[in-house]
């Protein structure tokens, strides 16, 4: 992990994003290097914790870093300079890093599920557009990012997307991460025998069943129309500490078509794209998400 790391902050450096002198990076590197130099994860809970946390951001920045490409651009490396913000664990100025190092992980995603997304703003100045464009057999999608900090935030979250959407006036996807909308503390150090991911489950089913029928019953304007596809995840990091005490890693997702907003080329390529992101999930982490599609 620590290698991944430094993996990640070379790239950067080469991009020519700034590194604040102070920062989650420079805390995840020390927390790692010192696990690595004494051969332990520290003594109490909160220990376990940061490691968790170092760990987790460590691999995204890394998987971030792997498709940025070998030709800087000015722009891109402006927003990426965002996701170095903030603390690593429990401070309020992380979530500026969070939101978008879970944007740029999307990013990522999509590249690892061959979907070629393309950042649109970086090329046209002007009205709002959406976080990525992506193409599924010659056909081009809007993709928009939230990250949504609570339950009620991921509703505006949905209707922010679809306005974003309807103003591109592409078929687009909504995709957004509910990690932080969960009862469920993605970092917590549990003694419980149930596993986490069939908590995060249950609570990421009724999230997405409600996010989805926003999407399918709003009439009240036309914002939601050229959806074609939701997905949402919860990801969680937390260690289960029994007799054998162990990280209990992994991702759920969910996603959702909307066939009869769109041609008959159209409805297939939402299913073809569920299923690359799942591959896609696969290769970044390494595991067959949890996941179900509708």
């Amino acid at each position: 992990m620590l290698l991944a790391l430094r993996r990640g902050i070379e790239v950067f450096h080469r991009w020519g994003v700034p590194l604040p002198r102070r920062s989650w990076i420079q805390e995840a590197q020390e927390r790692l290097e010192r696990a690595s130099a004494t051969a332990s994860l520290g003594e109490s809970d909160e220990d376990l914790r940061y490691i968790s946390v170092a760990v987790a951001w460590a691999v995204d920045l890394y998987h971030i870093s792997t498709c940025l490409g070998s030709e800087p651009s000015r722009r891109v490396a402006a927003e990426l300079s965002r996701i170095t913000r903030g603390s690593l664990v429990d401070r309020r100025d992380a979530s500026v890093a969070k939101n978008y190092l879970s944007q740029f992980w999307v990013g990522a995603l999509l590249a690892q599920s061959k979907l070629k997304p393309h950042i649109l703003a970086y090329d046209v100045h002007g009205d709002s557009k959406p976080d990525f464009v992506v193409e599924c057999e010659g056909v081009k999608f809007a993709v928009e990012v939230k990250r949504p900090s609570k339950p009620s935030a991921a509703l505006r979250a949905v209707h922010a997307a679809g306005d974003q959407i309807r103003d591109y006036d592409r078929p687009g996807i909504i995709i957004v991460d509910v990690t932080d909308c969960t009862t469920i503390d993605p970092w917590e150090i549990t003694r419980e025998r149930r596993p986490v991911r069939e908590r995060v489950g249950e609570e990421l089913n009724q999230m997405h069943l409600r996010l989805s029928r926003l999407i399918d019953t709003y009439t009240r304007s036309n914002k939601f129309h050229q959806v074609t596809m939701l997905m949402t995840f919860a990801r969680y990091w937390p260690w289960i500490v029994d007799s054998n005490p162990h990280r209990d890693a992994g991702l759920n997702f969910r996603a959702t078509s909307f066939s009869y907003r769109w041609s008959h080329q159209i409805i297939p390529l939402t299913r073809l794209i569920q299923e690359r992101l799942l591959v896609g999930v696969e290769q970044l982490t390494g595991n067959r998400p949890s996941h179900s599609f509708y």
